[in-house]
């Protein structure tokens, strides 16, 4: 069996046990090639900053929690936000500073994320970049799949992806970008994507 094979395997084995429970879950993705983690990753516990984060809402769809003053779009669909700490419209982003793109999808994790993981697996087999560690994460009280993206091209080097299921057959796609790997940059990221809650529209 292949490492591709493998890892596909174990990342699968997690988050099938998530959806199987009826719990909701979370994703992220790797290096080059394909570099198995020597155990998937605990369940990580964020570090609030609430004093520095508001909430921001996308009525009748999901809320998140933001660092204030960082910059939101949305985008046609009326399901995926782009949050930035930048702007788009300025210089290029700073070492420091964090993409994360919010989508909710009108699929089920059971099929939406398995096809995910195909395809960010499948990248990382091709060396376009690492992943560097997935597992059970804490996600507005529900178990999620983590993945941790590393050695990405372009304008940002690393990428956390969380994937959320719920039982209205809807799947939450959370990923941020950044350079930072630094401590406050990660709690920050953690933050939000911990945050996230899915909204009921009003009767």
């Amino acid at each position: 069996m292949s490492r591709f094979d493998r890892l596909r395997r174990n990342i699968l084995a997690v988050g099938i046990w998530a959806l199987s429970a009826g719990i909701a879950i979370a994703q992220m993705p790797s290096d080059s090639p394909v570099n198995e983690p020597s155990a998937a990753a605990p369940a990580e516990a964020t570090t609030p900053h609430r004093e520095s984060f508001e909430t921001y809402t996308l009525i009748d769809t999901f809320s998140i929690e933001i660092p204030a003053g960082w910059l939101v779009q949305e985008d046609a669909t009326g399901q995926t936000v782009t949050i930035t700490s930048y702007s788009a419209d300025g210089p290029p982003p700073s070492v420091t500073d964090i993409k994360t793109e919010v989508t909710l999808v009108n699929e089920p994790p059971t099929t939406y994320v398995e096809r995910e993981l195909d395809g960010l697996i499948s990248q990382a087999n091709d060396q376009v970049y690492t992943i560097d560690q997935y597992g059970l994460a804490a996600v507005g009280g529900n178990e999620a799949l983590r993945l941790w993206i590393i050695d990405l091209p372009g304008e940002f080097s690393e990428q956390m992806i969380t994937f959320v299921g719920y039982e209205t057959g809807q799947t939450a796609r959370i990923v941020s970008y950044f350079n930072d790997a630094s401590v406050v940059t990660k709690d920050t990221i953690l933050q939000m994507h911990g945050s996230f809650d899915l909204a009921i529209a009003a009767e």
